[in-house]
């Protein structure tokens, strides 16, 4: 379960070091992240399927200052197995996700198209590996908070995370 929280942690606040890497100009979620926001994913997990939900609590201050709080509650077979509000300093978030896929190697990010919702959009993926595996990390602005559409592991038949869901207030 730690490889897998590992993961998601990851996937969760990685657009916007990847991309800030990549170029200026590209878009970040989180710096425009607002209270009521919220994600819904299914997870591929080794202990089985689980669907997570994150949501904004709160925002408070801004710029590299801005502290984000946020709910996350994952479910497995109608168990919550999972359930923690955590706050986030956007500045020490993205320190802290540019230090961790430091040791990423061929990171490479590329414009994609995208299904969302529905809809192709335009987005972003990107490819790398660490010590578990080869993952391909698909992006896309339209996405509140994180922009993670869907993860993928190199040799697994189901994407490890995919976006189920988003929208604002309850």
């Amino acid at each position: 379960m730690l490889r897998i929280r590992r993961r998601l942690a990851v996937a969760v606040f990685v657009i916007a070091p990847v991309l800030a890497h990549a170029a200026d100009d590209l878009p970040n979620p989180l710096s425009t992240v607002r209270a009521g926001q919220w994600l819904q994913y299914r997870n591929n997990t080794v202990f089985g399927p689980a669907a997570q939900k994150q949501r904004v609590v709160s925002v408070e201050g801004e710029g590299e200052e801005m502290i984000i709080t946020t709910e996350t509650v994952m479910v497995m077979d109608d168990e919550v197995v999972d359930e923690r509000t955590e706050s986030l300093t956007y500045g020490a978030a993205l320190r802290q996700q540019r230090d961790s896929l430091a040791d990423a190697a061929d990171l490479v990010v590329t414009p994609a198209r995208i299904k969302v919702k529905g809809r192709m959009v335009d987005g972003f993926k990107v490819a790398f590996t660490q010590e578990d595996g080869k993952f391909s990390l698909y992006l896309a602005a339209i996405v509140p908070i994180t922009g993670v559409v869907r993860m993928e592991m190199e040799g697994a038949e189901e994407p490890i995370l995919e976006l189920v869901d988003f929208g604002e207030g309850e």
